[in-house]
């Protein structure tokens, strides 16, 4: 049954919607009620509702902010405006908001199950993508799709040059199809943070989209490059508009990714090749155009030729460093130098004549404003005058050697931050180890671990996997089991009193991560256990 959910201020409205519909002509069901915007969400926050159906007009907070606020928390979601106002701006604002429907009051019964009813389609389609895709998870993939993501991660990697290391017949063997005349990357990282264990089912995802959407343009493959960074081949025959139709395809993925999954992507567009041999120029210019996203935002496609990204003359502000600021604060050097560069050609681009008088006096300008907000008052002073910073300021002659200077003193200060952040590094990974060993049989969520050494969960993720050679979750798996263990060597204790002693109420579950770690499953450990101490006796 589909389960809907109503609100409205007029309390013979709300009853008549509820009582008098035959909801279950159409597999519906009315679970929940609310004449108060505010309380219609806190009573949605408790439960999964499939369609919400909301008067605008409604004490404390409108159907709009009541549809915006639930969206939030579930991203499926499928909501119908009712109401007796025709305004415009409502309605524009519906739209924005992703509102399925907009329905005049008085509303008809047929009228209003039929809306329901065309929800409940959308809602079916989008389900069985994801539950393909879950299916397909535990899917044994066949060599051929293997060699075929071997082949193609060497080819955009640039690991393969040509022939000598992937043949025709390898590309053939792989079910690549070489004969096509332009190929794109397209690379996409997700700009949410994304489990490890959902990593797979996104990928899967994106393909089956994109499939769908190449279908009657050309041919799509999807490879994983490292834990960021996902990059799909489009191969086309097209010859007119490439580039246009292929922006169009990349912005279709991002809103349908984003519909399915939930997730937020963006998606760098590299430039046309004219061979499958040429994949690796097509990768490093996506690569290129997807750093831009850290300066125009995220969930957006960024076309590696575009120009739009660039500013107008009139927004330039000379003295813009933040971002490159703020990369430097962490230590990334890679995300500081493409800003800096990014910056240059915002220079190039707003005036082509800018003096070296003046060049100087933005590069003193930038390693001052990096001096000031990256260290102490005391070790400013010092770190400037260790970073050769006179003899780069007099090398400036024009925007390339200012830009070789800036990229120079990057790479220093980058070093100076870095340096005395290793212990503390180390000290973070240290708290959370002793949390995990502290409190293993309790619910442990990256989330909270990651709050308790106050860092984001994707940094806390990447220093955790640098420093302890696995992730935070596989660490965390592979200590309680071993606990299990321990626990499976008293007999006194049930192997469900063990699963929960480390943190699991899914026998079923446990039993399976036991047997991943260990080998054998807790009840063949223990019989293991039994056969060794009668071989003692």
């Amino acid at each position: 049954m589909y389960r809907v959910f109503i609100a409205d201020d007029e309390s013979w409205i709300l009853e008549r919607l509820v009582t008098t519909i035959d909801w279950q002509s159409i597999g519906a069901e009315v679970v929940g009620r609310s004449m108060n915007g505010r309380e219609a969400y806190e009573k949605i926050s408790g439960q999964e509702i499939d369609v919400l159906i909301t008067d605008i007009r409604m004490p404390e907070i409108d159907g709009l902010e009541l549809i915006e606020e639930v969206r939030k928390q579930q991203r499926s979601i499928k909501c119908i405006i009712i109401s007796g106002y025709s305004d415009f701006s409502y309605a524009r604002k519906a739209i924005q908001e992703g509102v399925s429907d907009y329905i005049l009051k008085p509303v008809g019964d047929s009228e209003l199950l039929e809306k329901v009813k065309q929800c409940c389609r959308e809602l079916d389609k989008e389900r069985s993508l994801v539950t393909k895709a879950r299916e397909n998870q535990s899917f044994d993939r066949k060599s051929r799709v293997l060699l075929r993501e071997e082949n193609l991660r060497k080819l955009i990697c640039g690991t393969a040059t040509g022939f000598d290391e992937v043949s025709s017949e390898d590309i053939a063997r792989s079910g690549i199809d070489d004969s096509l005349g332009n190929y794109v990357c397209l690379g996409i990282v997700f700009d949410n943070f994304v489990e490890d264990e959902d990593v797979s089912l996104s990928q899967f995802v994106v393909e089956n989209i994109l499939i769908d959407l190449c279908e009657n343009f050309g041919t799509s493959y999807c490879v994983k490059i490292d834990s960021e960074l996902l990059m799909c081949v489009i191969g086309t025959k097209e010859t007119e508009n490439t580039r246009t139709k292929i922006g169009e395809i990349a912005e279709s993925l991002r809103k349908l990714v984003n519909r399915v999954l939930g997730v937020s992507i963006s998606v760098g567009v590299g430039k046309v090749c004219d061979s499958i041999y040429k994949l690796n120029d097509s990768a490093e210019s996506a690569k290129k155009a997807l750093m831009n996203r850290f300066f125009i935002g995220g969930n957006s496609v960024i076309d590696y030729e575009a120009k739009t990204i660039l500013p107008t003359k009139d927004k330039l502000k000379y003295e813009d460093f933040t971002h490159i600021v703020n990369f430097i604060k962490v230590g990334d050097e890679e995300k500081a130098t493409s800003g800096c560069h990014y910056y240059i050609q915002r220079l190039k681009f707003s005036n082509s004549d800018i003096q070296p008088i003046n060049l100087k006096i933005i590069f003193q300008k930038f390693v001052f404003a990096v001096a000031e907000s990256c260290f102490s008052s005391d070790n400013a002073s010092r770190i400037l005058y260790n970073s050769d910073y006179f003899v780069l300021l007099h090398s400036i002659r024009d925007l390339e050697t200012m830009e070789e200077a800036m990229v120079s003193t990057i790479h220093f200060l980058c070093g100076e931050v870095l340096m005395p952040r290793q212990d503390s590094r180390k000290q973070a990974i240290e708290t959370a180890i002793s949390y995990i060993k502290e409190n293993y049989g309790d619910k442990i969520t990256l989330k909270e671990v990651s709050g308790l050494v106050y860092l984001n969960t994707s940094y806390f993720c990447k220093i955790f996997k640098e420093e302890m050679g696995e992730s935070f979750v596989n660490y965390l798996i592979r200590y309680r089991m071993k606990k299990a263990a321990e626990y499976l060597e008293d007999f006194s204790l049930k192997i469900y009193e063990v699963a929960e002693m480390v943190g699991y109420n899914d026998m079923q579950y446990f039993t399976k991560l036991y047997k991943k770690v260990h080998g054998i499953s807790p009840k063949e450990y223990r019989t293991k256990l039994v056969k060794k101490d009668n071989g003692k006796a």
